[in-house]
C-alpha cells in the first residue's frame, strides 16, 4: 500500500492560528522582520488502500469549506521562505494522529459495509490497521536571519514533547524496536561499602544519590 502524504492548510479568512501566531512571534518574541506566516498540517498515512485515502482526503484530513488539501507536496516555490517542521517525539502521545486513526477505522467499516451490503455489526472488527504520523509545517516569510530562525525554533519546539522533523518522506511508518537486553541483577548490595555503592551508581547510571542507596541497602538488610 505504501505511505500516503498530504498537507492541509486553512483558507484565507479561516487561518486564525497562523495570524495569531504571527502577531505573537513579532510582538512577543521580537522577530520584527517576520512579514507573514503559513501553517500547514502534514499527514503521513500507512495501512490503508487508495480507495480509503481518496475517501479520507476531504473527510478526515481536511474540511473542504475551510481547508486546502495538497497531495504529496506543498505547491509553489519556497526560495524566499524559511521552513520549520515540528513533530511529536517518538513515543509521545499524538492526539491528532490518534483521532485520525480512529476516523480511518470507522471509515473502513463504513466502506466495507457499503460494498458488502452488511450490517455494521457484521463487519469484521479489524478491517484496517492504519498508522498515522503528523507534523506541523511553518513557513516564515521575510528577511529572517539565522539568529531569528534560532529564536523561532527555540520558541516553537518544546524539546520535552517535540522535535524538528525533515522533509523526507519515510518508506514506512512501522517502527522496529530492538529486543531489550535482560535486566541486570545487582548482587552484594546489602554488604557493599561506600566505594562499592558509589560504583553501582556510576555503572548503572542510577537516579539515586548515596543517601538514597544507603536507605535501600538498610531496608533490604535490616527489614
Amino acid at each position: 500500500m505504501g505511505v500516503y502524504r498530504c498537507y492541509s492548510e486553512k483558507k484565507a479568512g479561516f487561518d486564525i492560528e497562523a495570524k495569531s501566531t504571527l502577531r505573537e512571534l513579532r510582538d512577543y518574541l521580537g522577530v520584527r522582520r517576520l512579514e507573514s506566516l503559513r501553517i500547514l498540517y502534514r499527514y503521513d498515512i500507512e495501512g490503508i488502500s487508495g480507495e480509503m485515502y481518496d475517501a479520507a482526503r476531504e473527510t478526515v484530513f481536511s474540511e473542504p469549506q475551510t481547508d486546502m488539501l495538497f497531495d504529496e507536496a506543498i505547491p509553489g516555490s519556497f526560495d524566499n521562505a524559511k521552513m520549520l517542521i515540528k513533530e511529536p517525539l517518538p513515543g509521545q502521545y499524538n492526539q491528532r494522529a490518534h483521532a485520525c486513526c480512529q476516523c480511518l477505522e470507522l471509515l473502513a467499516i463504513n466502506l466495507e459495509q457499503t460494498a458488502g451490503g452488511m450490517a455494521a455489526e457484521a463487519v469484521p472488527p479489524a478491517v484496517c490497521s492504519p498508522i498515522v504520523r503528523t507534523a506541523n509545517v511553518y513557513l516564515f516569510y521575510g528577511e529572517i536571519s539565522a539568529d531569528d530562525l534560532g529564536k523561532l525554533r527555540g520558541y516553537i519546539i518544546n524539546p520535552l514533547e517535540a522535535c524538528e522533523a525533515t522533509q523526507e518522506k519515510p518508506s514506512t511508518l512501522v517502527v522496529s524496536y530492538p529486543e531489550p537486553e535482560p535486566v541486570a541483577t545487582v548482587k552484594g548490595l546489602i554488604t557493599a561499602d561506600e566505594n562499592e555503592l558509589s560504583g553501582l551508581i556510576d555503572s548503572y547510571s542510577l537516579a539515586l544519590d548515596m543517601a538514597d542507596l544507603r536507605f535501600v541497602q538498610t531496608y533490604f538488610r535490616d527489614t
